[in-house]
């Protein structure tokens, strides 16, 4: 008996170390390659990446993304959001890779061709 009750002690504490939960969580595996995810919404997103499937579209200008995080992103073009601002001249974008671009000219780093 108490054999018993020891071991349901010492597998609950297994379990709820969070190393362990990693272990035992069930993934997801890319039907195309080795991309794997416990979301299984997260793999449907990343197949899109493989099919050329672009389900998400702009109804300003019609360009269209394999995400909705892409596609919120694109809208701020449009709205004139500018969330991003240079730490270094104050200048606002709209995408944070056009500022990553941006800093590139203060720190001197060139763009790769």
């Amino acid at each position: 008996m108490l054999f018993i009750v020891f071991s349901e002690l010492l597998l609950k504490d297994i379990f709820n170390n969070s190393m362990s939960k990693k272990k035992y969580t069930k993934l997801h595996q890319c039907t195309f390659c080795n991309y794997s995810s416990s979301k299984v919404a997260h793999v449907k997103d990343h197949i899109l990446i493989h099919t050329g499937e672009r389900p998400f579209k702009c109804n300003i200008c019609g360009k269209d993304f394999n995400q909705r995080t892409n596609l919120r992103n694109h809208m701020f073009i449009h709205t004139g959001k500018r969330l991003f601002k240079c730490c270094h001249c104050g200048k606002q974008f709209a995408m944070k890779g056009n500022l990553t671009a941006h800093n590139k000219r203060h720190t001197g780093e060139q763009k790769k061709k």
